[in-house]
């Protein structure tokens, strides 16, 4: 018996020899990075030198387990730190609130904006991927009876405890810093758990009262789960629900600190921007070059107001296929006067621009069709589609034939939808030209050729003119001593 068991023992050695060759010979090195994002900050990956590209660490199914030696020495302290953590929510903080020029923005343009947790699209998925990976390490180093990584655990998760206590709201009176961190003694829990005589019911109901208090009868589910996961020893899940919650409490506090100093935050908002910008002391070079490019494109004729409404509605129509095809120099760096808005002038509102545009251009023979408003909806979702990158160009103009024939028998010629035809050109203009209108007086000035696009013109325009009055307001005196006005 002892011969077949020193026989098999050699045969993993030598298996295990053979794995490490295999993965020198391919230069496969695995790492843990971190990279930041909105609330979660960590993202754990495995570089691939051999591909030059960073995989998903859930993806890589010969990723060995971990072992005590493994953890131990692969492992540092920063490491074990959970994905919601003091960091990872500071921007939640009231401080932070206050101070976040693009958080007041924001607020201009959606007075009912609220924070919650960013789980969409693909750094949605990131950060579930992270958290799932992380409490997998957790839940396995727990099952490995390795329990000094918890310390790091618990006392982040002690800070976080403390942090609510900043919070507007009723803090129970019973709960000091005191008996958070006696409740939550981490040698103490540490050693407890290492020689198996860990008594938690304490620290678990002290928790269950203080999440109830807090979160006024909401997320009552989650609370009895992690009730019930601590008293069955698993620890992992329990604690993941711990900082889950957490997380809800951070997030009730911030939209209530957003709520109730909303309308602080809006007014305050041009004067506490141009403060910052004082004291920060940028180069203006990139104002006067897009002021510059913009008088010249309109004339010598031109009013202060013509060339400012110009040059924002400038800033969100040209891309670079629409300089080019109409011969107009493009700004070097984006106005800095405008960095907060950048996002939203080259997202949102860019996007915005290309579907009027685009229905401009195409509807032309549909103006007065029973199905134009059907249509209107259909290019609507083609073009966010090709905007997203589902669908190629050629799919989209392709797909855009198809709807108009569908609704007429005459073929509509989508070369006109290339920057650089005559009727591009054309519409190009008008389009800008009642943007321009609408961001200074408010109402659409009648124009037969884009009749029927009032309501999508309006709703750009109106956006428009509330980050215009706001630009204004707040650096309207320094275009004045750049000689601009």
């Amino acid at each position: 018996m002892l011969k077949e068991k020193e026989q098999e023992q050699k045969e993993d050695e030598e298996q295990q020899q053979q794995q490490e060759q295999e993965q020198q010979k391919n230069h496969v090195g695995i790492s843990i990075s971190k990279s930041t994002s909105r609330i979660n900050k960590r993202y754990y990956s495995i570089w691939c030198r051999q591909t030059k590209k960073r995989y998903p660490f859930s993806s890589i199914r010969s990723y060995r387990k971990l072992d005590k030696k493994h953890i131990t020495k692969k492992h540092t302290a920063s490491d074990w730190i959970p994905p919601i953590n003091i960091d990872s929510l500071q921007e939640l903080s009231f401080y932070h609130i206050i101070t976040n020029l693009s958080l007041r923005h924001d607020l201009v343009f959606d007075a009912h904006l609220q924070f919650r947790p960013n789980m969409e699209g693909t750094r949605g998925k990131e950060k579930r991927i992270a958290a799932d990976v992380y409490w997998k390490q957790v839940e396995h180093a727990i099952t490995l009876k390795s329990f000094d990584f918890l310390k790091v655990v618990i006392q982040e998760l002690s800070r976080l405890l403390i942090s609510l206590m900043e919070i507007p709201g009723n803090w129970p009176s019973f709960v000091t810093k005191d008996c958070i961190l006696q409740m939550l003694d981490q040698d103490l829990i540490v050693q407890q758990l290492k020689s198996g005589c860990f008594e938690g019911q304490r620290m678990v109901e002290f928790l269950q009262a203080l999440f109830t208090e807090l979160l006024m009868g909401k997320e009552q589910d989650n609370i009895e789960s992690m009730y019930s996961l601590f008293l069955k020893g698993n620890y992992a899940m329990a604690l993941r629900c711990c900082f889950g919650l957490i997380e809800a409490i951070r997030l009730n506090g911030a939209n209530f600190i957003l709520g109730y100093y909303r309308h602080f935050l809006i007014t305050t908002c041009a004067e506490f921007e141009l403060r910052w910008f004082t004291k920060n002391a940028y180069s203006l070079d990139s104002v006067v070059q897009w002021w510059r490019l913009t008088a010249s494109r309109l004339g010598d004729q031109a009013s202060f107001k013509e060339i400012y409404y110009a040059g924002l509605v400038y800033l969100i129509s040209d891309t670079k296929d629409i300089t080019q095809a109409l011969s107009i120099q493009q700004l070097e760096q984006w106005p800095i006067t405008l960095q907060f808005d950048e996002k939203r002038m080259t997202h949102q509102f860019r996007y915005e621009f290309q579907l009027i545009l685009l229905l401009a251009i195409i509807t032309i023979p549909y103006r007065h069709h029973q199905h134009f408003e059907q249509l209107k909806k259909t290019i609507g979702h083609l073009h966010q589609q090709h905007y997203r990158g589902v669908i190629t160009q050629h799919q989209f103009q392709f797909m855009v034939w198809k709807a108009c024939d569908g609704t007429q028998k005459d073929r509509v010629l989508y070369q006109n939808m290339k920057p650089g035809s005559v009727i591009f050109n054309i519409m190009y203009k008008r389009v800008c030209d009642q943007l321009m209108y609408i961001a200074q007086h408010g109402v659409c000035c009648q124009v037969h050729a884009l009749e029927g696009l009032e309501t999508e013109l309006l709703s750009l325009g109106t956006k428009l003119k509330l980050l215009a009055g706001l630009n204004l307001k707040t650096f309207g005196d320094l275009y004045q001593t750049l000689g601009m006005a």
